[in-house]
């Protein structure tokens, strides 16, 4: 992971990132923090999580666009950390570790896992 990772950050290959970027192990590894990690899947109209970080990763954030609302998330092995950034959309259901949360716009909540 952390070798694709840096494929293109540090020029792994040795001169070969001027030529262009390796989009597919870009897109696999944010894939894999975004939903292996965070646990991330939409089922029965609810955007559920069940973080599962590996003990090497401290924590990972990162904004997700879902049904109209940019959400600013911040996972650590403690806790989840939503942020719904202002917009117009209707509220959301979430689910984190089988609870399950209304969200609006600028709601901010913290939840132990």
């Amino acid at each position: 992971y952390i070798k694709a990772l840096k494929l293109d950050l540090e020029d792994e290959q040795g001169g070969t990132t001027a030529e262009g970027i390796h989009l597919g192990a870009m897109a696999s590894t944010v894939d894999m923090a975004m939903r292996s990690y965070s646990g991330m899947e939409i089922r029965e109209d609810v955007l559920w999580f069940n973080p599962r970080l590996p003990e090497e990763v401290e924590a990972i954030s990162f904004i997700l666009r879902y049904r109209g609302h940019r959400i600013r998330l911040r996972i650590s092995h403690k806790k989840i950390s939503l942020r719904f950034l202002k917009c117009r959309a209707n509220p959301v259901k979430v689910n984190i570790r089988g609870r399950e949360m209304t969200f609006r716009t600028n709601d901010h909540k913290e939840i132990e896992i």
